[in-house]
């Protein structure tokens, strides 16, 4: 099983937590439809978000990395657009269940696909994995650990998570992109 440097997972992780108040209070932390308690902010990778997290002291540097070791791992193009939501953190505590969505790929091309590269920073004791539902509602579980990136092709799929259970908080860093969908096939 592959992890992400669990160093910056630490830096990026502990910054959220230890902000939990700060982001709370911003608009628009709290998405609706979910079950649970659920904060986060979309969009980090934008220039109002970048400018407004740095002056709190958001550890930009230990995401650069992450992003950069997830692209490498998934073979996403340097040069790939942003996808719906851009990038965004996810803190959910126990009760927590994502609802059943499908993301739109904002691009005019009819190749593209919309993928996110999405890694857990801090798992709860249970529960808290990715699920996928195709067209014919199949469905589908991914057991993922704490720092296990994977690619969820969340512009195909339906998904949602397993509902969370233990103390721990989950902690999310999803980066989303639109790519070739030749690319993911």
């Amino acid at each position: 099983m592959y992890t992400i440097n669990k160093e910056n997972s630490r830096i990026v992780c502990d910054w959220i937590t230890d902000n939990l108040d700060w982001i709370k209070d911003q608009p628009d932390s709290t998405p609706s439809g979910h079950q649970g308690v659920l904060h986060g902010l979309y969009d980090i990778n934008q220039p109002y978000m970048e400018e407004k997290l740095e002056q709190v002291g958001f550890p930009y540097d230990a995401l650069l990395s992450i992003e950069k070791e997830m692209k490498e791992l998934y073979n996403i193009p340097e040069n790939a657009a942003y996808g719906t939501l851009g990038w965004m953190f996810v803190y959910a505590e126990e009760g927590y269940t994502c609802k059943w969505h499908k993301d739109v790929c904002e691009c005019d091309q009819d190749d593209m696909e919309h993928v996110r590269l999405n890694v857990l920073l801090s798992k709860s004791e249970e529960g808290g994995n990715p699920i996928w539902r195709d067209e014919n509602q199949n469905q589908w579980t991914q057991e993922v650990s704490k720092n296990e990136p994977w690619i969820s092709l969340s512009g195909k799929y339906e998904h949602s998570t397993t509902t969370t259970k233990g103390k721990t908080p989950r902690v999310l860093l999803s980066l989303g992109y639109n790519v070739s969908k030749k690319l993911v096939e």
